[in-house]
C-alpha cells in the first residue's frame, strides 16, 4: 500500500467527500481514479452511506467556511433539518443582522450563521441563543453563548437538554456567562417556523 503525504490525504479526503456528495467534474474524476488504482471512481451504494455517516457526524465547527452550496448539500443527509432565516426581533438592540439558522430534532444538532452582528465583549456582556420547543416560550432552552464577530460568522447550536420539535430560536444579548433565565428584554433577531 502506498503512503500518502498529509497533503495527498486531505486531498484524497475532499475527493471522496465530492464523490459522495455527487459533486465530481471530469477532472476530478480522472484524479480521484488515479489516486484509487485498482477500484473504479464511480460512486457505490457502500460510499453514499459513508457519505451519510460522515455528514451526520460534523459538528458546526467542521461547518466554518464550507462554501454555502456545499453547506446546503450536506445537509441533504439529514431529512429533517430546517433551515430558518433571521428576522429583526421588536425594536432590536442590533439592527440589520442577517442570515439564518439551520436545526435538526433527530440529530439533536444545528448552527446558525449570521453576518452584521458586531462582537461582545466576553467579559462585559455576550450573545445567547434561547430555543422554543413544544414546552413553550415559558420554558425556552438556552442553545449557547457567542460573542459575535466581524463578517460572516458560523456558531454551534449547542442545548443544554433535548429539544422537542423546535418551533423558533431567537438571540438575546445577556450578561457574561448568560443566564437560566432571561427576561428577553435585549432583543437581536428570531427565526420561526
Amino acid at each position: 500500500m502506498t503512503t500518502l503525504t498529509p497533503n495527498q490525504f486531505e486531498r484524497l479526503q475532499d475527493l471522496l467527500a465530492d464523490r459522495a456528495l455527487d459533486a465530481l467534474d471530469a477532472s476530478d474524476f480522472h484524479e480521484l481514479d488515479a489516486a484509487l488504482p485498482g477500484h473504479d471512481a464511480r460512486e457505490s451504494s457502500l460510499d453514499v452511506a459513508a457519505g451519510l455517516a460522515a455528514t451526520a457526524m460534523l459538528t458546526t465547527r467542521d461547518m466554518d467556511g464550507v462554501p454555502a452550496s456545499l453547506e446546503q448539500r450536506l445537509l441533504a443527509g439529514t431529512a429533517d433539518a430546517v433551515t430558518l432565516a433571521w428576522k429583526d426581533w421588536d425594536a432590536p438592540e442590533v439592527p440589520g443582522v442577517q442570515g439564518y439558522v439551520v436545526w435538526s430534532d433527530s440529530a439533536q444538532k444545528g448552527y446558525m450563521r449570521f453576518t452584521n452582528l458586531p462582537a461582545k465583549d466576553a467579559g462585559s456582556e455576550q450573545y445567547q441563543l434561547w430555543i422554543v420547543d413544544s414546552r413553550g416560550m415559558e420554558q425556552r432552552i438556552s442553545g449557547g453563548l457567542f460573542n459575535g464577530g466581524t463578517g460572516e460568522l458560523v456558531v454551534p447550536i449547542e442545548p443544554g437538554i433535548r429539544v422537542q420539535n423546535a418551533a423558533a430560536f431567537a438571540v438575546t444579548i445577556e450578561k457574561p456567562g448568560g443566564t437560566w433565565v432571561s427576561d428577553m428584554s435585549r432583543r437581536v433577531v428570531i427565526a420561526a417556523k
